[in-house]
């Protein structure tokens, strides 16, 4: 019975790699999968894997050729070579356990891309093979057909030289198949496909970039003292960069509308002064309510071009504060909405200041308070039930500020809260 076993190997233009290769396992592959470069017309290459696996039938194979991948002659041909080698390796990393690797076929480049990848994406065994034919001298020892390497194995002429596991990195294996994409094309052979090379080196580049994430760990001259949170230093560098940058106010919204937030100065009354969250808090009433127009706001509200000033800063709630919230259906409605308000930018905890006295029209101030903290309390357990972010919310008694006249609120809110407290 055949193993689960998986074998990588890369072919150059000697196939015989790869039937040499797949008699390291005593007991074979179940699968074995091979990446070579584009052959020429007529009888490729491939054909001698082909007939090689015809008398192995439940082995389960593949030939890929990098589209017209045919020799190494610069540094950019090697990097397309590795992109490919590695979004083919990792494609083809079985779910359970590492492949075994040869590193015997191609170029030295391609065999040294091939064994990096082996130390990137782990593999059980990392092996190179050799084959020769007993009795001869170089290169007639070297077999050119199928017949002649099973002859050579039969006479001990088939070697491997094992280089051991390679755990591989974590952080690697746990990708997506299709991370970085994966495009080939089928070819008029059985089993036998065309890697279209593209002129990306996405994978190189983030592999890259998660090994300067491994060094910066074990390197006490690297960034990682100077981080304001140890953590940062398992970022990648263009992150890390970025968070150098001055905050852009369209580009970062969305990553600043994520971050969870503190809020420590809420105005009750401040919140829902106009447009549809008012209209949403007048619907809610459940007595008469005064008809009141909204206060203009100043150009370019809320980031006006010049300062409006303390007191026209304080109009601009003259539309709802104690003329409206005096009416509980409005009141529990206006929480409400302040509640969704501090979901929405994900505020983890508020402070929220409020007048009870101001809005005790028909109730006393402890009812009023009463009623906010339940309006408050029941949003929150309505979070949590329905699995939804959650706000933790205070509350502050506060009191307007006088210099004259009659204090006797100041005294009454006092009272209020230090009853409230206790």
């Amino acid at each position: 019975m055949k193993s689960e076993k998986t074998l990588l190997v890369i072919s150059g233009s000697s196939p015989l790699v790869v039937p040499e290769a797949y008699y390291f396992s005593e007991c074979g592959y179940k699968k074995v999968h091979v990446l070579t470069g584009d052959g020429a017309t007529g009888r490729t290459p491939t054909d001698v894997i082909h007939e090689f696996f015809q008398d192995l039938p439940k082995v389960e194979y593949t030939v890929h050729r990098i589209q017209d991948f045919l020799k190494l002659e610069s540094s950019r041909e090697q990097q397309l070579f590795e992109e490919t080698l590695y979004r083919w390796y990792r494609h083809f990393l079985p779910e359970a356990g590492l492949p075994d690797v040869c590193l015997a076929g191609g170029f030295k480049s391609m065999s040294s891309a091939m064994q990096k990848a082996a130390h990137l994406f782990g593999a059980e065994n990392v092996f190179h093979v050799l084959c020769e034919i007993q009795g001869k001298s170089f290169p007639e020892n070297q077999p050119k057909t199928l017949k002649q390497m099973e002859e050579a194995r039969a006479a001990d002429g088939l070697r491997f030289i094992e280089m051991g596991y390679e755990p591989g990195l974590r952080s690697l294996q746990v990708l997506s198949n299709n991370h970085f994409g994966w495009e080939c094309d089928s070819t008029s052979i059985p089993n036998e496909y065309k890697l279209i090379v593209g002129d990306t080196f996405g994978f190189r580049e983030h592999i890259a970039g998660m090994e300067n994430v491994l060094r910066r760990q074990t390197d006490p001259g690297s960034l990682v003292s100077t981080l304001p949170f140890p953590s940062l230093a398992l970022w990648m560098d263009a992150d890390l960069a970025w968070l150098e940058q001055p905050l852009d106010l369209e580009e970062d919204r969305a990553w600043v509308e994520q971050l969870p937030k503190i809020e420590l100065h809420c105005h009750l009354g401040g919140f829902a002064t106009h447009g549809e969250l008012l209209e949403e808090v007048r619907a809610a009433a459940e007595g008469d309510i005064p008809d009141l127009v909204e206060p203009e706001t100043p150009a370019g509200w809320p980031l006006p071009e010049q300062p409006c000033g303390l007191d026209n800063y304080m109009k601009l709630g003259d539309a709802t504060g104690s003329k409206l919230l005096s009416d509980p259906g409005c009141l529990r409605k206006h929480v409400q909405l302040l509640y969704q308000h501090f979901q929405e930018q994900r505020i983890v905890y508020a402070e929220v200041r409020c007048s009870p006295g101001n809005y005790a029209k028909n109730h006393s101030s402890m009812d009023v308070l009463q009623d906010i903290r339940k309006a408050f309390h029941d949003c929150r357990e309505r979070a949590k039930q329905e699995g939804k972010f959650v706000s933790d919310v205070n509350l502050i008694v506060i009191v307007t500020r006088r210099l004259d006249g009659d204090l006797s609120h100041i005294t009454r809110h006092l009272s209020l809260a230090v009853t409230a407290a206790e």
